[in-house]
């Protein structure tokens, strides 16, 4: 499952200020695993299989029960 968070740095200053809702950092995708419930995983992290959210570990048992 995707869900955004909010990653704020505190990156502002007086040269550059905060942008509020337009800066990504505000609205950070996360993704949840839809088997097993492990969050805060990034797009890199994740598989999408048949319409659903897997980590790692799940996607492999997902691979294994379907040889």
């Amino acid at each position: 499952m995707k869900y955004e968070v909010n990653m704020c740095c505190d990156c502002a200053v007086p040269g550059y200020p905060c942008i509020g809702d337009a800066c990504s950092m505000r609205h950070y995708p996360m993704y949840q695993c839809d088997r097993c419930g492990k969050y805060e995983l990034e797009e890199d992290e994740i598989y999408h299989v048949d319409g659903e959210d897997l980590c790692e570990k799940c996607y492999e048992e997902e691979e294994e029960d379907n040889d």
